[in-house]
């Protein structure tokens, strides 16, 4: 527990009451930032490969493709019209280039492909990334205690030391840090002579004055009246 308003203060809905030690949080939020912004770059960097693989494969294609079609020229002269070496040559030339125009087609497919995986997995490590972030950013914000309604602040009890709970404490799930009564329900528990507490009786209104607040003056119900 890094701070805590005095016990007694008056808060208003939304005043901070207590805060913890931020600063372990704090630096994990700041890496998880850095990460963030570094999984965003290696992003972009595998976006500008993609474009420059898929430029450089299609040019690939393009001249594998123009091969092809001038292979397919030379390979239809007719058998005969020319020696058999060079017809034999040329449909052996077709053959390559076909199986270039696939191969070049078949390794722009698989290139950029691999590439769409690697974007894809990097959206998803950036969506991780925030979410992490985001939690941590909520968890921070947890860690300083507003109030709810308006009213008084009350220690809560540290129940492993027998005391209120004090600055500099390590607290866990479960312990109250602090609470803020209703004023409009608050209960007063008084002691009278017994001369007069025949003179009591429920439903009576009474004035107040309480050690703690010497110069203010409360006014309350009587509720119930024990004769012990």
């Amino acid at each position: 527990l890094k701070w805590m308003v005095n016990e007694g203060q008056l808060v208003k809905p939304g005043q901070p009451v207590a805060r913890f030690d931020t600063s372990s949080l704090t630096s994990d939020i700041s890496q998880l930032e850095d990460s963030l912004l570094l999984k965003k770059e290696q992003k972009k960097q595998k976006e500008q490969d993609f474009r420059l693989q898929e430029f450089e494969l299609s040019v690939n294609v393009k001249k594998a493709e123009i091969a092809f079609e001038k292979s397919k020229l030379d390979a239809a002269i007719p058998k005969g019209i020319e020696s058999d070496y060079d017809y034999d040559h040329k449909q052996l030339e077709l053959k390559k280039s076909r199986q270039a125009l696939e191969t070049a087609r078949n390794s722009k497919t698989v290139k950029l492909e691999n590439l769409k995986a690697d974007i894809e997995k990097m959206d998803i490590e950036i969506q991780e990334a925030k979410v992490k972030l985001e939690k941590s950013r909520t968890m921070l914000q947890k860690l300083t205690l507003v109030a709810a309604t308006s009213g008084p602040v009350v220690y809560g009890k540290n129940r492993w030391q027998g005391r209120k709970v004090q600055i500099g404490d390590n607290l866990f799930p479960g312990f109250t840090v602090a609470t803020i009564p209703d004023k409009s329900s608050l209960q007063v528990a008084a002691w009278v002579n017994e001369t007069d507490i025949r003179k009591i009786n429920v439903g009576q209104t009474v004035d107040m004055i309480l050690d703690a607040y010497p110069g203010k003056r409360f006014s309350g119900t009587i509720t119930i009246v024990l004769n012990n």
